[in-house]
This record gives structure tokens, C-alpha cells and sequence, in this order.
């Protein structure tokens, strides 16, 4: 990915700007593609690399900024370029990249067109799943405040216990709460197993 770099400030140094439709921005693009493709299926094992290709990439991106009002960053097209491993986040980490992402690019900045913010679009996009690529075009549906809100009903966890006069919390299924709560006899207490997908990376 350190090549890809030095061949994107090679090519913006040569174009005076990231022009994105000339052949050198292709052919860098087609090799991140390349490279992404060397990561494999098993998105767990690299899933640390990843992420931190993704915010260092998305730091790099915002790191110059624009030279007036109402322009993109001139590095913003380098976000194509690392949209190419989008694909290899899990499901959790495309999340946290897209909550890092809002740290750097203002709502104003999501809701921008043209060819100039047409990098942030695809980029945001690519870091949503494709269930929810149709509720949000420029990347706002993961929200905090819309996650909440949205929580289907039946996601939502029930109330184990309900109160009962004379005798405090009791479950659903009529025990009382001190029954409830002891630990069967005869059975073996097994701790929770916390699988490696199940786990989340931080990026700072």
C-alpha cells in the first residue's frame, strides 16, 4: 500500500492535482485491487491490518485541505484507492471505519456532488452493507442517534423480570428472582467463549 502512495504523489505532483479519470489514477487503482486481492477470504486473521490501512488512508486523505471553500481535499481521491479494500473489513469494523471517516469529513462534506467529492461517496458506500446501501446514499445511516431509534422490536432485549406485591422481582416464568438467579444443580457452569470475530479493533 506504500507503493500505491508514492505512485498517488507521484501522479497528483505530475497533474498539478489526483486527476482521477487519466490512465496513471487507473492503473494505481487496478493495483490496489491487485493487492487487495493478496489479503485471501480469511478477513479475520488480517482484519488489525486492515483497519489500520483504512485510517491511516483516510488521515492521508483529509490531511491537505482544500484550497478554498466549497472544494475538496486535494488527496480525497486517494479514499478510491483504499475503497478497494473495503470489502475485507468485517461487518463490525466497516462501522468503526465509517465512524472514524465522520470524524474527518462534515456532514456538509456527505452531502456534497460533483466529480471533485465523487471519492467520499463511493468510499462512504463501500463501508456500508449492502442492506442498508438503499436507506443511505451518502453514508449517514449509521448515526448513533439513528442506530437507537431504529433497533427493531424484536431485537430489543425483554424484561426477564417482572414485580410481583409481596415478593419483589419475579421471572417470567414464575420463579422468584433468589431461584431465579442461584445456579442450577447438577449442571456444569460453562463460561462464555468469545470468538475472534466477535472481538473489535480500535483505531484510536
Amino acid at each position: 500500500m506504500a507503493w500505491c502512495l508514492q505512485l498517488f504523489v507521484e501522479h497528483r505532483e505530475a497533474h498539478d492535482s489526483a486527476t482521477q479519470s487519466s490512465s496513471s489514477f487507473t492503473n494505481i487503482k487496478e493495483l490496489a485491487r491487485r493487492f487487495s486481492l493478496t489479503f485471501g477470504m480469511d478477513h479475520v486473521k488480517c482484519r488489525e491490518s486492515i483497519a489500520m490501512m483504512h485510517k491511516q488512508g483516510i488521515e492521508f486523505a483529509f490531511k491537505e485541505p482544500a484550497s478554498e471553500d466549497n472544494l475538496p481535499p486535494p488527496n480525497l481521491p486517494f479514499l478510491m484507492l483504499i475503497s478497494e479494500f473495503s470489502s475485507k473489513l468485517l461487518r463490525a469494523d466497516k462501522r468503526l471505519v465509517y465512524g472514524y471517516l465522520q470524524r474527518f469529513a462534515s456532514e456538509q462534506m456527505m452531502l456534497c456532488r460533483g466529480a471533485g467529492w465523487h471519492p467520499l461517496t463511493v468510499y462512504s458506500n463501500s463501508l456500508l452493507d449492502n442492506h442498508d446501501e438503499e436507506s443511505s446514499s451518502c453514508g449517514s445511516y449509521f448515526s448513533r442517534d439513528r442506530i437507537i431509534s431504529s433497533t427493531p422490536h424484536y431485537l430489543k432485549r425483554k424484561p426477564m423480570y417482572e414485580p410481583v406485591p409481596g415478593r419483589g422481582l419475579v421471572s417470567k416464568n414464575g420463579m422468584d428472582d433468589r431461584d431465579s438467579l442461584s445456579p442450577p444443580k447438577n449442571k456444569k457452569q460453562n463460561a462464555p467463549c468469545l470468538l475472534p470475530s466477535e472481538s473489535t479493533v480500535s483505531l484510536g
